[in-house]
């Protein structure tokens, strides 16, 4: 039910081609460049432990903010990339 001081207010808003009510308004998404150690582990498919030993081998590299701790995304593309090669190079001499 919409009063009556509110109907007119809609119709001055429609009247002015303003009328958006049923519009909602969507921020556009931005893409986190750093990520927590749950959400990297997560992503990765991997404990949170073994990200640690991960990172404290040097094999991927974290930013730390104070006392926290974050991962880059292209840090964690970029030790994917690695690591799938090193698996395709070590099946290759097996072979």
């Amino acid at each position: 039910m919409v009063v009556n001081g509110a109907r007119s207010f809609l119709r001055l808003k429609a009247h002015r081609g303003q009328l958006k009510m049923f519009q909602q308004r969507t921020e556009p998404t931005v893409e986190p460049m750093l990520l927590t150690a749950r959400q990297a582990a997560k992503v990765l498919s991997i404990s949170e432990r073994t990200l640690f030993s991960v990172t404290k081998s040097g094999e991927l590299p974290a930013v730390r903010i104070g006392r926290s701790v974050r991962y880059s995304v292209d840090a964690l593309r970029e030790y994917i990339r690695r690591s799938s090669e090193e698996k395709c190079e070590d099946s290759q001499n097996r072979a």
